[in-house]
């Protein structure tokens, strides 16, 4: 789809007044050239030539007014609709589920709320440019096919020479940028592993420099061959075209007085004119790589779109972003009944599979979720609060069967702390707090000293794993939700931490009502917990103490 095609799906009142003050533009332009060629020929010393002057500035007039409107509206339009765009994308991200997330990856999904969005808004204004540009060389043609019929046949065949040259590279030069998009993904992932796994690479020498040398520096080297080799492509492409348009000035001042010597008169007046052309001519050509990648940018954001969009038909969910009005359950008590979850692979098989899960919660509750690596815990914390949909098997909320319509209330149920977790800058979706209660929870957790909530905002994330898990926690309780899941809480706290919030904080939690499900390998605290559930090999196994 091209970017005309795009901005007139995108946005309804883009089209013909917008394309019509460009074509006017162009118009205008080239109107402009031909009273300026016309008035240099009839110049005289110490005439001013009055009216040739006041068709000059109003002509310069009209295309000053008609350039700034077209240039200014398709900023307009251009920006709202890529406010659209990243705005619906969010949207649907949101609404997709984190299986269908995690198959995506986080770069594609980068590269087109930046890089694409980016790319469409630096060259929608050249695109305009270029429209009027092909218009003004259209008026000019007309100015030399009234000086010369012989002079705008060779005119109008070098243009066309250039343009069918230019169409002949496209569709190659075209999916040489799509590679090169697909490759700078890969970078991105690339970059991603190495900011994550910074600290690895720096205890491990052979591995950092195994790492760079195979992985960023052979992707980076790549990517920029392959631009390289687009861009000289289209260089070669624009070089031509100047070429082309010496050879036609040239036979137009060497070869056209001898063909038609009648017209040997004219030939200044024509070279004006082509010398006025050649700039809006190599602007359009030049135009070449900015508007193939801005094509390569609309196919990925569709693209990214569609998989996004597919997600209501592979889970049976429908995104957030249509849950107008939100289901919101007092929680009593769930059940899981049959519920099946398994890992999809590229070639549609599945690996890790988890379940059939059968498991009940009731309102107050604390229950311990263990076994070994790989047994499924955190697989089983994510079909519980439904980020994973089901394969197999139901969720009983209060007795009734949880449908694709109240999955998202159903959701809002629980306050999590995951392996993964994220810290946001502020409280986000907390209308009301108790700002005491909560300088008390963060002094509770003895980080009071590197950071605080004011005004809903966080002061400092910029902690520890243990403090910021300690954080997290004070969070979460601030938000105040019925359902807490812990999966390996403890894990990044010292023994001191450990025990008190084993002993103290799922006891006081317990106390307010609050259910809690916890993954845990700590054996020592096993008796905080009213129940205890094993997994194996994705399926609950008999526990014993």
């Amino acid at each position: 789809m091209n970017l005309y095609k795009f901005l007139q799906n995108e946005h309804p009142s883009f089209g013909a007044r917008l394309i019509g003050a460009a074509c006017f533009s162009g118009v205008v332009n080239g109107i402009l050239a031909g009273i300026l060629v016309t008035a240099a020929n009839n110049a005289k010393a110490n005439d001013l030539n009055f009216q040739f002057f006041l068709f000059f500035a109003l002509a310069l007039g009209a295309f000053i007014y008609s350039k700034k409107y077209t240039l200014d509206k398709t900023a307009e339009i251009v920006e709202a609709v890529l406010e659209k765009i990243r705005l619906r994308i969010a949207g649907k991200i949101r609404g997709t589920d984190l299986q269908n997330f995690n198959s995506i990856g986080s770069s594609p999904l980068y590269t087109a709320l930046t890089v694409d969005t980016q790319m469409i808004s630096q060259t929608s204004g050249q695109i305009i440019n270029a429209a009027s540009s092909m218009i003004m060389v259209l008026i000019a043609s007309i100015f030399i096919f009234f000086l010369s019929p012989l002079a705008f046949f060779m005119t109008v065949g070098m243009i066309g020479i250039i343009i069918g040259f230019y169409f002949n590279r496209r569709n190659k030069l075209n999916d040489s940028l799509t590679k090169a998009t697909q490759m700078e993904n890969d970078y991105f992932d690339a970059l991603n592993d190495l900011l994550s796994g910074f600290k690895q690479l720096k205890l491990n020498s052979n591995k950092s420099e195994d790492f760079f040398e195979t992985r960023i520096q052979k992707l980076s080297n790549e990517v920029v061959d392959l631009k390289i080799s687009t861009t000289k492509s289209f260089n070669q492409v624009s070089i031509l075209s100047q070429i082309f348009f010496y050879v036609l000035l040239g036979g137009i001042v060497f070869i056209l007085p001898s063909i038609s010597p009648d017209q040997a008169d004219t030939v200044v007046g024509i070279t004006s004119i082509i010398l006025f052309i050649v700039g809006p001519i190599t602007e359009v050509v030049g135009l070449g790589p900015s508007l193939a990648k801005t094509t390569v940018a609309i196919k990925n954001i569709y693209a990214i779109e569609q998989r996004l969009d597919s997600n209501e038909n592979k889970s049976g969910q429908q995104p957030q972003t249509k849950q107008v009005a939100k289901y919101k359950p007092e929680f009593k008590e769930l059940k899981c009944v049959g519920c099946k979850y398994s890992y999809p692979n590229a070639d549609g098989h599945h690996s890790f599979k988890l379940g059939p899960i059968d498991f009940e919660l009731k309102a107050g509750e604390v229950v311990f979720v263990v076994g070994g690596n790989g047994s499924g815990k955190s697989t089983f914390m994510n079909v519980l609060t439904s980020l994973f949909p089901l394969v197999e098997g139901s969720i009983y909320l209060n007795g009734r069967v949880l449908t694709d319509g109240e999955i998202q209330g159903y959701r809002d149920l629980f306050s999590t702390i995951f392996t993964d977790f994220h810290l946001f800058d502020r409280l986000y979706g907390v209308e009301n707090y108790d700002q005491e209660e909560a300088d008390a929870l963060i002094r509770a957790m003895e980080i009071d000293h590197v950071t605080s909530i004011c005004d809903k905002q966080i002061t400092n994330r910029n902690l520890s794993t243990g403090q910021k898990k300690r954080l997290a926690l004070a969070l979460t309780r601030i938000e105040d939700k019925p359902i807490f899941i812990f999966d390996e809480w403890a894990a990044d706290q010292d023994p001191q931490f450990r025990k008190y919030f084993y002993n103290e904080i799922i006891p006081e939690l317990k106390r307010k009502g609050k259910t809690i499900v916890a993954v845990t390998h700590d054996d020592h605290y096993f008796s905080a917990a009213d129940r205890i559930i094993k997994l194996e090999f994705g399926s609950v196994v008999p526990f014993q103490p």
